[in-house]
């Protein structure tokens, strides 16, 4: 008798002191889309930028930009092998550059745009994209409209940063915050993300669970960078190594019906020191950077 008011203790503690998701019901997140629904977020991102002297105590503004962009995407059909067909056009461009050389401003839907921003800009708004993603957020067969492949072939700088938007890594951004498998809140998951604008290198994010309601779940995602370059970057006749460390953090919150986002807020912040030697005089000097991101994500309609 003794034994089983023994067992019948532990067992009163086992339950009393388990942890409450243990018991749970797990949170399912995958794509649950349907044929002919539509997505349109408004994306707006913003950057600073100031350096200084490693002697300096503060740091001087050198750069100031804002961007907001459109993006409306449409499901043409569910494939045989369970994947979503989707559209992708890019619609409204707006930004604002303020920096110590000059200041900028462009609207696509301006007449009265600079020359040669508009020569640079002009096929935005005619970026048309249609790929594949599965229920699982992964993106494959991107195919890009011939109107956009044939016309944006300068190799100006703005015109280069267009072709960043019809790249498959910045769609897969879109959706890479999918787990492997059922999660309980609190869980976490690991997702690797390659980030164009770092040098195009693959950083590990950890994702966690951090609400679920009837109609929306709530994600946290975070990332540390840590990157040196191991070859001097040669440019204006002078001789860099970079040395960079940074957070990445932010959340996503979904639709609970079909686990699209709903919004998405990110913060980075990056310090860079930069050393840098005059090829020809081989004066030497080291400077430090400090660049700040903000970029949220909302569905519109």
């Amino acid at each position: 008798m003794t034994h089983i008011f023994r067992y019948l203790v532990a067992l009163i503690l086992v339950v009393t002191i388990a942890p409450q998701n243990l018991f749970a019901k797990k949170t399912e997140i995958k794509l649950n889309l349907e044929k002919g629904q539509q997505f349109e977020y408004v994306i707006t991102a913003t950057q600073k930028a100031a350096t200084k002297n490693i002697d300096s105590e503060s740091y001087s503004d050198n750069l100031n930009q804002k961007m907001e962009f459109t993006i409306h995407q449409v499901v043409l059909d569910i494939l045989a092998n369970g994947n979503y067909l989707i559209q992708a056009d890019y619609k409204r461009l707006t930004f604002e550059i303020h920096s110590q050389e000059k200041n900028q401003k462009y609207d696509s839907d301006a007449q009265d745009n600079p020359p040669l921003l508009n020569s640079q800009l002009k096929n935005f708004t005619k970026i048309q994209l249609e790929f594949e993603v599965s229920p699982q957020g992964e993106v494959s067969n991107l195919k890009k409209s011939e109107r956009f492949s044939k016309d944006t072939d300068t190799k100006a700088r703005l015109t280069n940063i267009i072709k960043d938007f019809g790249s498959e890594s910045i769609l897969t951004e879109m959706f890479n915050y999918i787990p492997k498998t059922k999660v309980n809140q609190g869980d976490k998951w690991v997702v690797s993300s390659t980030l164009p604008d770092l040098n195009n290198r693959k950083y590990d994010f950890i994702y966690s669970l951090s609400e679920v309601s009837s109609n929306k779940i709530m994600l946290d995602f975070q990332a540390d960078f840590n990157f040196e370059t191991e070859k001097p970057i040669v440019m204006n006749g002078k001789s860099m190594m970079v040395n960079q460390t940074g957070v990445q953090k932010g959340n996503i919150v979904l639709a609970a019906d079909n686990n699209m986002p709903l919004s998405k807020v990110t913060d980075r912040e990056i310090n860079m020191q930069i050393a840098t030697t005059d090829i020809v005089t081989k004066t030497k000097s080291v400077s430090q950077m400090k660049m700040t991101y903000k970029t949220s994500m909302k569905l519109i309609k």
